[in-house]
């Protein structure tokens, strides 16, 4: 997870070389090998370096194809490097050690703005064409590598990080307003997915490219989105299709464990991440000398606690290169004050509910590994739609859908509550019912029910400003209306910020995080993969828990819950801060007063009070962390 930044200037007169120091500097973090800079004239390129492949180390980054008069800084992991290699003609065995960005450099030579199609991999780029006094930009297909811009008369400038930006003269720190409606009522999702929380910072989004011409205008293109497949992939068996998963998975997860030193893996008790583990054990022989640890947050006691005892049986022949925190205890390889600093000293409002992750970053870091595997895109990746049985009784399987509401109301993990005959119920209803009826039926559920806004957090004069009642409307209409079209934006937003949440805080430590089931590849498959092989006999990631049935312990394959230990870090932190919380949410809210409701803040501030272990202690875990991101913003 290197870090990249740049600025050019519209008029030749201003020097890049300070704007582009205080860039890479605000991300240092990023770049624990080290920061460079490229300047030409009014075009300045930083670069924070981060040896995570081994030919990073062959790398100078920002880099200048002197024939070409192309300079580029990326942050970037190339996995189709074989194929991009034979198709520009270059020769395989003299460039061994041809570094991702130089490869890049390549594939625009031979395709200009077209070569970010070409690329498979995570990467985040930007380059200089000096002949044609063009900046061209590139964020890869699912959105794991970040790349954050500014515009206005002055310059154009972009960084990994849209924080950064601040650190040059002119951007204001004013927050995202959109976003904050987001944070306090989480059914609010009609906003500029475009935007950052920082309302004069832009970013590309997942699978785009941006052009600046000469003129200063960035024109922004769409090279790759995520929508429905043009038809399933047909399998003559359940064996075939098994074996298709895991000729690609293998291949995601090989590309993967290109690393400089030993590859490390953040390690719970789900399938996603057991399947990432059972994968490299099958390929990490193929690679003498290469060591996998893992890195993993445990119950003080783990024989009441099935996350725990799942885990124990991933890492139990790792020995001492599994790594351990005990919660809450919090003994072992970080410490509560850790967790307490990394809440408090640089809150942001996302990153701050992922502080599972950013400790498990904080202690591979402290063991100088570069790279780990991760799995947050796996639910996404593998979704089923949860009244799936309704695609049977379309086709008239009824004896199919019925069994599979029994068995869903056995296995499935949000499914096994309401029985058998209201699963039935709710698929029929689906599977039958017009669009018409169903959007009256939303709307008498809307009248009836009580209004997402009714006691809470947000300001009643800030919801009315921005109009939120009406938004709310007219996205759950929408959602109706165009189910497949929401469907995708839905899981396409979730991948992105899935991946971009937890790649900001491994930029904190110095951490390059990859994640197999957010590969392009392997969501192409599931995404063709037709339904009976994703989800059987009421069991979500069938093809999956069937692919790793002899790698894996039973209790872990046959794992229908999704519980999990991350909630114990927030929950600590406001436990050991008590005095602090209080102190901070009765004073002044400062520029955050416009936006809360005080009654309600109060009430939940009372609850707090009196020691209740219930949500409000998370939820104003979030509202301070909202109030500390905005003064440490402004």
């Amino acid at each position: 997870m290197s870090g990249i930044a740049g600025i050019l200037y519209f008029d030749s007169d201003p020097d890049p070389r300070p704007a582009v120091s205080y860039l890479v500097n605000a991300m240092s973090h990023r770049g624990p090998e080290g920061n460079s800079l490229w300047i030409k004239n009014n075009v300045g390129f930083g670069h924070c370096l981060l040896h995570s492949t081994p030919e990073s180390f062959h790398e100078n980054l920002p880099h200048t194809d002197a024939p070409s008069n192309l300079t580029i800084t990326a942050d970037a992991r190339i996995d189709n490097r074989n194929e991009l290699i034979a198709k520009i003609g270059l020769h395989k065995r003299e460039n061994a050690c041809l570094g991702d960005s130089e490869l890049i450099l390549e594939a625009y030579k031979k395709w200009g703005k077209d070569c970010a199609c070409q690329l498979m991999g995570d990467f985040a780029f930007a380059i200089w064409d000096q002949r044609q006094k063009i900046l061209y930009c590139a964020r890869d297909h699912l959105g794991a590598k970040s790349l954050a811009f500014v515009c206005n008369e002055q310059f154009f400038a972009f960084a990994s990080e849209s924080e950064a930006l601040l650190s040059l003269p002119g951007i204001s720190s004013k927050p995202n307003e959109e976003l904050i409606a987001h944070f306090l009522v989480p059914a609010f999702q009609d906003f500029n997915p475009r935007k950052s929380w920082l309302s004069e910072v832009d970013g590309l989004m997942a699978g785009e490219s941006l052009v600046l011409t000469p003129e200063g205008k960035p024109s922004i293109h769409k090279y790759w989105q995520l929508g429905p497949p043009e038809q399933e992939d047909s399998y003559v068996s359940e064996l075939e299709s098994r074996e298709a998963f895991l000729e690609i998975f293998s291949e995601a997860v090989r590309c993967r464990l290109r690393t400089a030193g030993n590859p490390a893996a953040m390690m719970s008790g789900g399938m996603d991440s057991a399947s990432i583990r059972a994968m490299i054990g099958r390929i990490l022989p193929e690679m003498p000398g290469k060591t996998l640890h893992t890195y993993s947050a445990i119950a003080d006691s783990p024989d009441s606690c099935i996350e725990s005892q799942c885990i124990e049986s991933l890492t139990t022949t790792l020995g001492e290169h599994a790594h351990f925190v005990s919660v809450p205890s919090f003994k072992g390889m970080i410490t509560l004050e850790d967790v307490i600093d990394a809440a408090w000293s640089k809150p942001h409002p996302v990153d701050n509910s992922l502080l599972l992750p950013a400790m498990m970053c904080l202690a591979a870091s402290r063991q100088n590994h570069r790279t780990m595997f991760h799995g947050v895109s796996g639910d996404l990746t593998t979704e089923t739609p949860l009244r799936y049985i309704a695609y049977f009784l379309r086709q008239g399987h009824l004896m199919r859908a019925w069994k599979e509401c029994r068995l869903a109301s056995r296995h499935h993990t949000y499914m096994h509550i309401p029985g058998p005959f209201k699963i039935l119920a709710q698929n029929a209803w689906s599977a039958w019912a017009t669009p018409s009826l169903k959007l009256l039926r939303s709307n008498m559920m809307w009248q009836k029910s009580e209004s997402p806004l009714k006691n809470s957090i947000i300001s009643p004069e800030f919801a009315r400003k921005i109009n939120l009642s009406e938004h709310l409307r007219a996205q759950q209409s929408r959602a109706i209306k165009y189910p497949k079209s929401h469907k995708y934006s839905h899981l396409a937003h979730g991948i992105v910020s899935g991946l971009a949440g937890y790649g900001r805080v491994a930029g904190r430590y110095g951490v390059d995080l990859r994640d197999p089931w957010a590969d392009r590849r392997v969501l192409d498959f599931f995404q063709r993969l037709p339904l009976e092989y994703k989800i059987k006999d009421g069991w979500t990631k069938y093809i999956v828990r069937m692919a790793f049935a002899s790698d894996l312990n039973k209790k872990v394959c046959r794992r229908r819950g999704k519980e999990h230990l991350g909630w114990n870090f927030a929950h600590s932190v406001m436990e050991s801060s008590r005095e602090f919380v209080c102190s901070r949410l009765q004073g002044d809210l400062g520029a955050l007063e416009a936006y809360i409701n005080r009654g309600v803040l109060e009430h939940m501030l009372n609850i707090y009070k009196s020691k209740n272990n219930d949500s409000n202690t998370l939820f104003l875990y979030d509202i301070l962390t909202l109030l500390l991101w905005m003064e440490r913003r402004y």
